[in-house]
């Protein structure tokens, strides 16, 4: 027969010696022996893969052979079987390279797969990170940062998304990104369905590595358009939903990010965070005007600051009486239910009152403010 061998290291010459007697004696004959080399071929079989869940971390060889030999390469190159059966289907519980060879018994050539990776499952960390007011009305800046972490050794790639879900009442009039991972830019108003922003596209996470987004949104809350904006003039603060931030979309400043590891467009990952923010609403009425002598008066008013939104917010009030120039000021004083303001008189030679200076009012809190002022009136002093 002629011998078949599969996968040389090296060289091999084979050769038969015939050793037989003849009528002369012994004799020896020798020869080239014909062999036939086979390859072992190498079949390109698998995506690479991750731990994050069973379905991303399983992998399927082609079925009808009789035993599979799944195995890990070392970081020293030397390899190791992890699994060997007669099941085609590997699912792997440990971040490394892989290969798989299969084959039936009795077989001189064995098929083998390529490498394949399976990478450990990265982690992924939306934060708010912080709220400013603009100086604008009702305007703030708000950042988020988003952290992508691997923290195995075998490299791993993503796509990363990001969805601002805000309270309709709450809309972001700019939108940008910077990362460390070459990726930024302004981002287009208003926001994809969910999941939003493709923030990052294949983007190679390598071992033992963390890549940072700061995702920054201008936005302004109103509640008092009457829905002319879609909303509903009801703010819904975080936490009345389930989410993994005890929040869901729709929600003060819901924001969610998303890994996708597999291209397939279903994130594997997501990470959420919520913020609040203040709204102040103004009021003011006449209350009543109280003769207390001839032609002078007690005129009362009565103002209220409302916090209608989610978050503490803070005011300085100014009381401005601009009364017709025949009435002159006799008395002023006010007193009011905000936390740690006194109250008390108020100065006559200013028509200008201050009442609060960077008043803290925490969310769903009224303060009210009785303002009592004391005037005069004269018609009959030649303009004096």
């Amino acid at each position: 027969l002629t011998p078949t061998i599969c996968d040389p290291q090296s060289d091999i010459n084979y050769f038969v010696t015939l050793n037989f007697m003849t009528e002369g004696g012994m004799c020896q004959y020798t020869a080239n022996y014909p062999i036939v080399v086979t390859e072992q071929e190498e079949v390109d079989l698998f995506e690479n893969g991750n731990i994050c869940n069973e379905e991303d971390g399983t992998f399927t060889a082609p079925a009808g052979f009789g035993v599979y030999n799944w195995t890990i390469v070392n970081p020293d190159g030397s390899t190791q079987v992890t699994q060997s059966s007669s099941s085609n289907v590997f699912v792997a519980t440990a971040a490394g390279e892989y290969f798989v060879e299969y084959y039936n018994l009795g077989d001189v050539c064995r098929l083998v797969s390529e490498n394949f990776l399976v990478s450990a499952c990265p982690e992924l960390e939306k934060t708010l990170t912080s709220i400013t007011p603009t100086g604008g009305v009702n305007e703030y800046t708000v950042v988020y940062t988003v952290t992508v972490k691997n923290t195995g050794s075998v490299p791993t790639e993503y796509d990363l998304y990001d969805d601002p879900s805000f309270d309709t009442d709450i809309t972001a009039s700019t939108a940008s990104y910077t990362s460390d991972a070459g990726q930024n830019g302004g981002l287009a108003l208003p926001a994809p369905a969910a999941p939003g922003w493709l923030l990052g596209n294949d983007i190679t996470l390598p071992g033992m590595t963390t890549h940072t987004y700061i995702v920054t949104y201008v936005v302004v809350i109103d509640l008092l358009d009457g829905g002319a904006d879609g909303s509903d003039d009801v703010y819904s603060t975080c936490g009345q939903g389930t989410g993994p931030a005890n929040a869901t979309p729709g929600e003060a400043l819901y924001n969610n990010a998303s890994l996708d590891l597999d291209n397939d467009g279903d994130p594997e990952l997501e990470d959420d965070d919520c913020g609040e923010l203040p709204f102040l609403v103004l009021d003011k009425s006449h209350v009543s005007t109280t003769e207390t002598s001839l032609n002078c008066y007690d005129v009362v008013y009565e103002v209220t600051v409302e916090n209608i939104g989610g978050a503490p917010g803070q005011y300085d009030l100014i009381d401005d009486p601009m009364f017709d120039t025949d009435f002159t000021y006799t008395s002023a004083i006010y007193t009011t239910t905000a936390a740690g303001n006194p109250g008390g008189s108020l100065p006559t030679s200013s028509s200008v009152y201050t009442l609060a200076n960077d008043q803290g009012i925490t969310a769903g809190t009224l303060d009210t403010y009785t303002i009592t002022i004391g005037v005069c009136l004269d018609l009959e002093d030649g303009g004096a």
